[in-house]
């Protein structure tokens, strides 16, 4: 995401609380599986995106989109059909799968203009993506079950995910 979408008082105030916020981000994110390095996309099952996304969101850390990745495994190649995607990490049942040909969704910026709050800014966010997750999501004519959700956080360049 780039840094000056969102306004520049919250990443500094992200900055400023790192020594609190990163710890705790880490530690509710250790169900998360890193698409990559940093915090840019992070692999989580389905049931679980909603409180993760709230628990960031309680953190001040906006999850600004939502992407899609298969997870494949035995049990869901059988049932599913899996993969749905190409490449992507392992887990311990088997690995994700990349799912780019489906709409990522992505928050709207308010009309009237950001909230002064970080902590406001990420609820706000989080209320967007998790009625997508609860309402739009069962009803796309690509959800299937073995789908888990990429959560894409904005923080500060500098922070690195660790487990």
């Amino acid at each position: 995401m780039d840094e000056e979408w969102l306004p520049q008082h919250y990443y500094a105030a992200l900055e400023i609380d790192a020594a609190t916020i990163l710890p705790a981000l880490r530690q509710l994110l250790v169900p998360a599986t890193p698409a990559s390095n940093g915090f840019y996309e992070l692999i989580v099952m389905h049931d679980l995106a909603a409180s993760l996304i709230q628990g960031c969101a309680e953190l001040g850390v906006v999850t600004y989109a939502l992407s899609w990745w298969c997870h494949v495994t035995p049990t869901n190649q059988a049932l599913y059909g899996c993969p749905h995607g190409f490449g992507g990490p392992p887990t311990h049942e088997g690995h994700f799968c990349e799912c780019g040909q489906y709409p990522d969704y992505e928050i709207l910026a308010p009309r009237s203009g950001w909230p002064a709050s970080p902590q406001a800014i990420a609820l706000l966010c989080a209320e967007q993506l998790q009625q997508a997750i609860a309402q739009k999501l069962p009803f796309e004519p690509f959800f299937r079950p073995c789908l888990a959700i990429g959560l894409c956080l904005a923080v500060p360049a500098t922070w690195a995910y660790a487990r």
